[in-house]
């Protein structure tokens, strides 16, 4: 007999491996990045303002804020875009700058409402922070209303300018910051210190006698004719010299 066929059955397909899931990497998380102050990057506009050793038409945010203490970001912001300066009094325009501030700042008082920055300058003669000369400086201040005459000297009395070619002009350069010196000294005993105006209620002129730092403005006030106003704007103006000169 034939033998039987017996056919094998075929092997079952082997089924293929499901690729594993490949683990997908995690967002990475934002950092925070901490913000920078606005208008960093320091200007080339305007002319050389210094104040304690720092240039404030040039200076970034970012120095400003090293330099000087109680000014934040925003108050940097401000005075950077308020830029160019003509001198240091125009800071005063800039938001958050008032009185208190203005002297920490600057070391200098702050000047009235009524000083504007650009009557200063004009009295001074000269453009932006450039060094005034003294006999301009003299002429310009016994030019206001009311003002009839002007000396500038140092502190040891030596006449830097006079507008009122007087004989007496050299004794009274020398004698005026000596009797300004000696009633500050009264004054100070007296717990009033800091004075840095005296006004003489003289005959036929009354005599303010204005200091800053090293330099006296001795000014003549016409007769019946005296001004505190005036003599403000004469403290802001010598200020604003004896800053400029290193006094």
């Amino acid at each position: 007999p034939e033998p039987e066929f017996i056919p094998t059955p075929e092997p079952e397909p082997t089924p293929e491996p499901t690729p594993a899931a490949v683990p997908q990497a995690p967002e990475p998380e934002p950092v925070a990045v901490a913000a920078q102050l606005p208008t960093e990057s320091a200007t080339d506009d305007g002319l050389t303002i210094s104040i304690m050793g720092v240039d404030i038409n040039r200076a970034s945010a970012t120095e400003l804020v090293k330099a000087f203490p109680g000014v934040g970001a925003k108050m940097a912001a401000r005075i950077v875009q308020s830029r160019p300066y003509g001198n240091m009094f125009e800071l005063t325009g800039v938001s958050g700058i008032g009185a208190r501030m203005f002297e920490r700042l600057t070391g200098k008082v702050m000047p009235k409402a009524s000083m504007d920055p650009m009557v200063i300058s004009r009295i001074l003669g000269v453009d932006g922070d450039g060094v005034p000369g003294f006999a301009v400086v003299a002429e310009n201040i016994a030019a206001l209303s009311g003002i009839v005459g002007c000396i500038l000297s140092q502190k040891d009395g030596y006449i830097l300018a006079s507008t009122r070619g007087n004989s007496q002009d050299p004794a009274i350069g020398a004698f005026a910051p000596q009797i300004f010196n000696r009633v500050a000294t009264y004054l100070d005993s007296m717990e009033m210190a800091g004075v840095t105006t005296m006004t003489l209620f003289t005959s036929p002129h009354p005599m303010s006698l204005v200091k800053q730092d090293e330099l006296f403005a001795i000014v003549f006030h016409g007769s019946g004719r005296f001004s505190r106003q005036r003599v403000e704007l004469v403290e802001s103006v010598m200020g604003e010299l004896a800053r400029r000169i290193g006094a």
